[in-house]
Formats: C-alpha cells, sequence, structure tokens
C-alpha cells in the first residue's frame, strides 16, 4: 500500500503537532540566542539547533499542507520575540538550555516513533530522533569541555 493513500491517524497528526509546536518555540528562543552568542564553542551549536528547528518546521508544514491539514498556529519570530532586546543570557545558561533541550527531544522522539505507523512518519521521526542525538552529543562535549557537566557521583 502506497503511503500518500494511507490517512494519517490520531497519534500521527498529534506528533507533528506537538514537534511543530515545541519547534517553533525552540527556533524563537534559540534565534535570540544565536544573535547574543559570543561563545566560540557555544555559538555554532546554537547554529546548528537553530538551523535544525527551522528544517523540522518547514517539514512538518509541508506534511500537514499534503495531508490538506491547518498549520498549527505556533510561534513567530516576528510575533514573539524581539531579537534587538538586550542580551538576557549568558553563553553558558544557553547550553545549559540546549543540553537540557536535546535531552527533552531523545524522550519525545523516542516516544513519538512508538505511536506512529505510517513509513514516513516514523522515517521523519527516526531521523529527527539521530539529529538530537548529535545534537545532545556535541552538547555534552562543549560541557565536558568547559567544566560545566555535572557527572553523576561515583560509587565506591
Amino acid at each position: 500500500m502506497l503511503t500518500d493513500k494511507i490517512k494519517l491517524t490520531s497519534a500521527e497528526i498529534a506528533t507533528l503537532w506537538s514537534a511543530y509546536m515545541n519547534d517553533t518555540m525552540a527556533h524563537c528562543i534559540l534565534e535570540y540566542f544565536y544573535v547574543h552568542a559570543k561563545d566560540k564553542e557555544i555559538r555554532p551549536l546554537v547554529g546548528y539547533a537553530r538551523t535544525i528547528t527551522k528544517t523540522h518546521i518547514e517539514k512538518i508544514t509541508l506534511i500537514f499542507k499534503d495531508e490538506g491539514l491547518l498549520i498549527p498556529n505556533g510561534f513567530a519570530i516576528e510575533k514573539d520575540v524581539n531579537l534587538d532586546a538586550p542580551r538576557l543570557y549568558t553563553d553558558e545558561f544557553m547550553l545549559t538550555f540546549l543540553d537540557l533541550m536535546s535531552k527533552s527531544g531523545l524522550i519525545a522522539y523516542g516516544g513519538f516513533i512508538s505511536m506512529v505507523s505510517r513509513k514516513d512518519i516514523r522515517t521523519y521521526l527516526i531521523e529527527r530522533l539521530h539529529e538530537t542525538t548529535k545534537l545532545f552529543d556535541a552538547c555534552t562535549d562543549a560541557a565536558l569541555l568547559k567544566g560545566l557537566y555535572v557527572k553523576a557521583p561515583y560509587i565506591a
């Protein structure tokens, strides 16, 4: 059976809707961070995360359009962010945010994958899981390099 003949299930729509809302929110924050980040290891991570959220938004928008569904009313930089506002966060905070965002993404995408049956949506989510794993790994490396990583205690 061809994918374009199989309608999205309610779980698949909910998964994509949730991902869209999360990505539009994250993209607004990351756009602001990117304007203000200065650290040479952290700024590229913010840029990478910003780029992937933008591509996620574009892909999910395309899926919704192809399915004849309304695009969710997500967050938008033009209406929800003042990029000219003074710097509010340190680069270290930005790295911590990226780390927590990537950990949250790992959990979310893992759960999303388990709820969908349509092959193209599973493939999309598995790709996002790999992308999020890459971001998590890079954030962990940066946090270790900067002495910001909090390790679990050792057991004797």
